[in-house]
């Protein structure tokens, strides 16, 4: 497989490095999103199709606040140092 000179540049992600030093570890816990090991109660699966159904299957943001949060939250937790 041929890779561009550009590509063979692109450095690797934070999340990418922790990955490669748990690696490394011995028996490491993880705590990945969305990457369950178990199986949940069935009323657990029937509450989340629900809220599905209804239109709630987003993810929260992230890198914003929302206006809901911001009446909320107290002012101090938007104040950056």
């Amino acid at each position: 497989m041929l890779i561009s000179d550009r590509s063979r540049n692109i450095k690797p992600s934070g999340v990418r490095r922790i990955f490669d030093l748990a690696r490394q570890m011995k028996d490491p816990i993880n705590l990945s999103i969305g990457e369950p090991d178990f199986d949940i109660p069935e009323p657990l699966k029937e509450e989340g199709i629900a809220w599905i159904k209804k239109g709630f299957n987003k993810y929260t943001p992230t890198q914003e606040t929302t206006p809901a949060c911001r009446k909320t939250c107290p002012p101090e937790v938007f104040h950056r140092r």
